[in-house]
């Protein structure tokens, strides 16, 4: 139990050295608003795709389709969980606030921040697991996830919904799986090449937002810190309870807890930077929560491996 809680804190603190240097960009104007605007579009219109189609790109096996099912529910069951988490305890009369409060408790850093987790504490197996619980991550993200952001904003947010990088993303990234179909090689190592900015740019993103921020008296907001409670306590909590004691007591349970456990997504930024909502409180959710998660992560996921003999 001691050792994966040392090798759960040692990761988390690798994304905080990357958001540092985020933060040294921007002071040294390495990092401009123009610039950040670019790279949110690069990285969820081409490196997410990417690592999506990277991680199906593999044999069919039937013995992991059991795991994979599992898992497959289990990401549907927490994100529920955050949804309605979120439509009970947050009230708020802003609509720009509010899609990037409900957003912040709903959506885990289920990429950026999971998938090396789950590669570290449980290996490819994890990182294969964790993929399928990506793979829903984007396809609720890209649904409704873009609808709480674009209400009011235009009339095309069904549209956007249902057609974009990451819905796409995820059917090719199937079609693979499921099939004889495989990318040739040069196309799976450029593939390989593209995905492994998943985890540096978004967190340089996010280290650009909190150095931006000039309000830093709203991180006392009480809105903002039950949007971090929800997030990193009471929905990973329910989770937990609920498939633990429904009898997922093996490597899913790890897998879907790493992922529910981390802290807000950082795409809520970018989601937010693209609609035009509040980006300011966005950076603060993302940056809080992911502080906050070097403390509540590694006990979580070390008692959860030791509950399932891991």
């Amino acid at each position: 139990m001691t050792d994966s809680f040392l090798t759960v804190s040692h990761q988390v603190l690798i994304l905080f050295l990357l958001i540092f240097l985020g933060i040294v960009c921007t002071k040294l104007r390495v990092l401009s608003a123009s610039a950040v605007k670019s790279i949110t579009t690069i990285v969820l219109y081409v490196v997410i795709p990417a690592v999506i189609i990277h991680s199906f790109d593999r044999p069919f096996n039937t013995k992991l389709l059991c795991n994979m099912t599992l898992t497959f529910g289990g990401a549907v069951f927490a994100h529920i969980v955050g949804i309605i988490s979120a439509k009970v305890f947050l009230k708020e009369q802003d609509k720009s606030r509010k899609a990037v409060l409900q957003y912040g408790v709903i959506f885990s850093n289920a990429g950026f921040m999971a998938l090396p987790l789950q590669y570290a504490v449980l290996g490819e197996e994890g990182v294969l697991y964790g993929a399928i619980f990506i793979a829903v991550f984007n396809i609720i993200s890209w649904t409704y996830g873009v609808y709480i952001m674009s209400i009011g904003v235009n009339n095309n947010s069904l549209k956007k919904a249902f057609f974009n990088p990451g819905t796409v993303g995820t059917l090719i990234g199937v079609i693979l799986f499921f099939t004889p179909l495989s990318l040739p090689p040069i196309i799976s190592e450029t593939l390989n090449k593209i995905a492994v900015m998943n985890v540096a740019l978004p967190m340089m993103i996010i280290g650009y937002f909190l150095a931006s921020t000039k309000n830093l008296k709203e991180f006392l907001d009480a809105k903002l810190a039950l949007v971090i409670i929800l997030r990193l306590i009471v929905v990973p909590a329910i989770v937990f309870s609920v498939l633990y004691f429904a009898g997922i007591q093996s490597i899913v349970l790890v897998v879907v807890m790493i992922a529910t456990s981390t802290p807000t997504a950082a795409n809520t930024v970018m989601f937010a930077e693209l609609f035009e909502r509040d980006v300011d409180i966005a950076a603060k959710i993302v940056s809080l929560s992911t502080l906050l998660s070097i403390i509540t992560i590694p006990p979580i996921i070390a008692l959860t491996l030791h509950l399932t003999n891991m």
